[in-house]
């Protein structure tokens, strides 16, 4: 005959094996982002092949959306259109080819990050740091660069053509092939070493022939 204690010990482990065969059967919660079960990667998310759909979605596929986790400076975040990234330390992100089309990186750090070919359309980059950025062949059609810092950056080939440029620092640029067409760039900063979209430079002789 079973005692008292022994039918309560019983009851203990009955429990407890059941919250452990929830825990393994259901995705981990941690840190309030949901990953699949295993985790450690195996979850097919990861920039450039990510799923668009959000970060609680997965795929196995190894085709490139422009979308997923990235890991830079030990910090993590999810690259999808319209993605609030308010502030987000980016600093040297791998970033080629992300669709970034309305996403929210005002105040972004994105000195040096590699954005070249990205869609930025509509994207607000107002005073983020684009200093030494890679950009060329980005599509940044429609997007707000207020005070954005894009002294040294690489804007060769980029379409920035109805871009808000007005007090951007555009020291450096290199703006070779550049659409700046209906781009306001009222009090935009230049100097002798901006190259213009003819390939010239900015201020000297006259040749170079930017809209500003």
């Amino acid at each position: 005959m079973i005692d008292r204690y022994t039918k309560v010990l019983l009851t203990v482990i009955a429990v407890v094996s059941a919250l452990l065969l929830t825990s393994c059967s259901n995705p981990e919660t941690t840190g309030g982002v949901t990953l699949a079960k295993g985790g450690g990667g195996d979850d097919h998310n990861e920039f450039p092949t990510g799923s668009c759909a959000g970060s609680d979605q997965y795929t196995n596929s190894t085709a490139k959306t422009g979308c997923g986790w990235i890991y830079p400076n030990e910090k993590g975040y999810y690259i999808q259109p319209d993605a609030n990234l308010y502030g987000a330390d980016l600093y040297g992100a791998y970033l080629r080819g992300a669709d970034l089309s309305g996403a929210n990186l005002r105040n972004a750090d994105l000195r040096r990050a590699d954005l070249s070919g990205a869609n930025l359309t509509l994207a607000d980059l107002n005073y983020a740091g684009l200093y030494g950025a890679n950009l060329s062949g980005a599509n940044l059609r429609d997007a707000y660069l207020s005070g954005a810092d894009l002294s040294g950056a690489n804007l060769s080939g980029a379409n920035l053509s109805g871009v808000y440029l007005r007090y951007a620092n555009l020291s450096g640029a290199n703006l070779t092939l550049a659409d700046l067409n209906f781009a306001d760039l009222m009090l935009a900063k230049a100097d002798s070493s901006t190259t213009c979209p003819n390939g010239k430079p900015w201020g000297i002789g006259g040749g170079g022939n930017c809209p500003f």
